[in-house]
């Protein structure tokens, strides 16, 4: 069969051409529906005018042609339907906006309908919720929102049903305790500025580490305790003075109670404790102390300075926790943890020879060289003139002073320090220094011989003889250890050690070769010295000379300079800063200015 389109031959039993595809069937019905459609939806050329009939196979190609148009114009539509509701109108992007806008209804109607059928949606506006929740705790912890906006917030979010009721009530709930801990710190705070420091610290005891204010509420505390320690200690030093003891240990037990691991308290309510005990006792016995001044730990010396300082006439000494020393306008005292500074006495005259026995100190007053002895309270009264003897080389053991009396002879005399019974304890002539040591006297005379005797001056015996010229003394383990020099001009120093039993036992343990002197002192087996300015230790039998501080700016004369050990620092005058006393260990760490 002949296609009428192309020409092409066909088989008789086909129906469409095998080569364009044209119906090989004429039918007019269909020949005009295919044209129709040809016409319109493809836009064929013409045929040639040898053939009229319509192509019923052509027709149809196109009507498949328009469907599948049909069906790509439908594909962009819902992609840009679908484009138009994830893209440009998000639903989680809108539901958070509403939230953030605080439209909860507007939020829940999107949610409703756009969002809960969709599982990866819900999710998002779950951790939205979430966020919007932390966002909202963030700003009431720093304090741009209040209380009741930030509760009212929550509950809206809660209301809407899509978190879980108790993680949200888990929120507000925290956000209660941020409340309670907010007023707790104003309070604090409201107390802190009216000087309320005991209630600030009643208030602020049990505050837990993970409370929402602790830093800010523990800053408050600490300053809160300074100042009220400050308080309690100023009142507690007045309490004392007065004699009113157990006031004082009230005051100090109510300390306690809100600063229990404070030391300094702890040591000074055991301190006071004994006081109160010690006035109980004496009220027992109808004993009332006169003029009594007692010290905070109620210790009281047996000698008003140790054998160890006093050969170094630094002007130091203590009693207790209190280190008394003399300084260029007056008498001070201070806690051996350096607290507590006092001035006892303002003076325009030198002080030498500083003893504490008791509620008095005693001393010898520089009246332009004339050194008169003078006493007073450890509370800065009574100052008052105990002889009229001109006073070398003061010592007071127990309830008796013994000195050298310049105005006869530089011979040692001895007289009760209420100023009764002087008397003369060892009547020779010229005498150059002498020690107390444990219950004997030492002395040098004028030619250096070392003798011993008695408190009673009794029992005098020789125990060694000199050549050389002392310059510093100290008795210690039985033993003298001496500073001399042949010949100070060529600023040669020697010590020598002597046993106070065998004067055969004898050794030289340092020669120097530069001046030094005026500060001798043991410490652990050692001998530490000054050499120059320098502080130095040797072992006892002479050996490991070592330099501790090179600088330490020690003064090595006599009558201004040495070494004071009280319990593991020694005391000296700094030459380098203006005289001021300062403390070095024997290590040589800690060293810090005193005053």
């Amino acid at each position: 069969m002949i296609c009428p389109k192309c020409g092409s031959d066909n088989g008789n039993a086909n129906v469409f051409c095998k080569k364009c595809g044209a119906s090989l069937q004429e039918t007019p019905a269909d020949s005009s529906i295919s044209d129709s459609i040809t016409a319109t939806a493809v836009q064929a050329p013409p045929a040639p005018p040898a053939v009229q009939a319509p192509q019923k196979k052509g027709g149809a190609g196109k009507f498949v042609a328009v469907i599948i148009i049909l069906v790509v114009l439908a594909g962009f539509g819902v992609a840009g339907k679908w484009a138009y509701d994830n893209i440009l109108h998000n639903p989680v992007k809108e539901f958070t906006a509403a939230i953030a806008a605080k439209d909860y209804g507007e939020a829940l109607e999107i949610y409703d309908e756009r969002i809960e059928d969709n599982e990866g949606y819900c999710k998002a506006a779950e951790a939205a919720l979430i966020t919007q929740l932390d966002s909202i705790e963030a700003a009431y912890t720093a304090g741009t929102t209040d209380y009741d906006s930030t509760i009212e917030q929550m509950n809206n979010i809660k209301k809407l049903g899509i978190l879980n009721y108790s993680d949200v009530d888990t929120r507000i709930s925290n956000i209660s305790e941020i409340k309670y801990s907010k007023d707790r710190l104003a309070n604090i705070q409201s107390l802190y500025d009216s000087g309320e420091n005991l209630q600030v610290l009643q208030q602020a005891a049990n505050v837990p580490e993970n409370d929402a204010c602790y830093l800010q509420i523990k800053s408050l505390k600490e300053q809160a305790a300074q100042a009220y320690k400050k308080a309690v200690m100023e009142q507690a030093n007045s309490l004392q003075e007065k004699k009113e003891y157990e006031s004082e240990l009230n005051l100090i037990n109510d300390a306690l109670a809100v600063l229990p691991n404070d030391t300094e308290l702890t040591n000074l309510a055991n301190t006071v404790s004994a006081m109160v005990q010690k006035q109980q006792q004496q009220k027992e016995q109808g004993y009332t102390p006169v003029n009594e001044v007692l010290l905070d730990d109620g210790v009281v010396n047996t000698i008003g300075c140790e054998p160890q300082n006093f050969s170094t006439m630094l002007n130091i000494t203590y009693q207790g926790d209190w280190i008394y020393y003399v300084a260029d306008n007056g008498i001070y005292r201070i806690k051996k943890d350096l607290s507590q500074k006092t001035q006892l006495l303002e003076t325009t005259f030198s002080v030498l020879d500083l003893n504490v026995i008791g509620q008095y100190l005693y001393f010898r007053k520089d009246n332009y060289g004339n050194h008169e002895l003078y006493r007073v309270k450890n509370d800065g009264s009574d100052f008052t003139k105990v002889t009229n003897d001109s006073v070398n080389n003061l010592v007071v053991k127990g309830s008796i002073m013994y000195y050298l009396n310049s105005s006869d002879d530089n011979k040692l005399y001895s007289v009760n320090t209420d100023g009764t019974g002087r008397k003369v304890v060892v009547d020779r002539k010229n005498i150059q220094w002498f020690r107390i040591y444990e219950e004997t006297i030492y002395y040098a005379t004028k030619d250096n011989n070392v003798f011993k005797c008695n408190l009673d001056g009794t029992a005098e015996s020789q125990i060694k003889t000199a050549t050389d010229d002392f310059y510093s003394i100290l008795i210690a383990n039985d033993r003298i250890y001496e500073e001399y020099s042949s010949n100070w001009w060529t600023n040669s120093l020697s010590i020598m050690s002597t046993s106070i039993t065998d004067s055969k036992d004898s050794k030289k343990l340092v020669s120097c070769d530069s001046y030094g002197g005026g500060a001798l002192q043991i410490y652990k087996n050692k001998l530490y010295f000054v050499q120059g300015t320098g502080l130095n230790s040797i072992n006892l039998d002479g050996s490991e000379q070592i330099l501790i501080d090179d600088n330490a700016g020690i003064w090595n004369d006599g009558g201004r300079g040495g070494l004071a050990l009280i319990d593991d620092y020694f005391y000296y005058r700094n030459r380098n800063d203006e005289n001021r006393l300062y403390r070095i260990h024997p290590d040589g760490s800690g060293k810090q200015r005193v005053s």
